[in-house]
């Protein structure tokens, strides 16, 4: 699966218990399948998913043991308007916290100030929205502001919010959305986000709307 679509079927062959140690790469927790045939493609034209990597010439996919074909798509894109700059500003200041963010104005990038960043300042990143009229917005300020030498902290990375009815609820940062479906086949929808930090990458799993979380990542050194 990949955005929410069924890109394709594969078999694949466990080749347990004497697993093949493939490179020093994987984790002893690791559960290596080989494809039978070929790959579903999915090209990453969009350059996204990148990390402390570059960004791969294909996009992750998500693979389930059950057919969902028939699964009507929980979540939808849409653009969210610029009045979600004002609704989530207040919800991203919480999130950030007292210490606020800093930025660098000096020509070195090496003097950091503390920025008071106003709702013009935010930048929307992507919108989902549900068949229950929930509301799914990734924001933060825009890395163009940054100005500070080296990679960027995770309080400019882009911050997602639920929006249910009245309630503001923070899912995480540092995220990017890669599928969204019923997976456990309970007629609940999962989101499975892709995520990255410092000398970190990985995969979250989001479910029980979105109040618990499942988490598979992993460090470079």
């Amino acid at each position: 699966m990949a955005s929410g679509k069924i890109v394709g079927t594969l078999r694949l062959n466990d080749p347990s218990p004497e697993s093949p140690k493939l490179s020093d790469w994987f984790y002893p927790r690791d559960k290596l399948y080989v494809p039978v045939g070929n790959v579903p493609p999915a090209e990453n034209s969009a350059r996204k998913f990148a990390g402390w990597c570059e960004a791969p010439a294909r996009r992750p996919l998500a693979i389930v043991s059950t057919s969902m074909a028939h699964a009507p798509p929980e979540w939808t894109p849409f653009a969210p308007s610029a009045e979600y700059r004002v609704k989530l500003y207040s919800a991203l200041r919480l999130v950030l916290g007292r210490n606020g963010v800093f930025r660098c104005r000096d020509s070195n990038g090496e003097i950091a100030e503390p920025f008071e960043f106003r709702a013009a300042d935010l930048q929307i990143h992507d919108g989902y929205r549900s068949r229950t009229k929930a509301v799914l917005v990734s924001i933060g300020l825009n890395p163009a502001d940054y100005g500070c030498d080296g990679p960027s902290e995770a309080a400019w990375s882009p911050h997602w919010f639920l929006l249910t009815g009245k309630s503001i609820d923070f899912v995480g940062n540092q995220m990017e959305l890669v599928v969204t479906g019923d997976f456990a086949g309970d007629g609940k929808s999962e989101a499975l986000f892709w995520s990255s930090g410092y000398n970190k990458d990985g995969y979250i799993l989001l479910f029980d709307n979105f109040r618990n979380r499942a988490e598979y990542l992993w460090n470079y050194h």
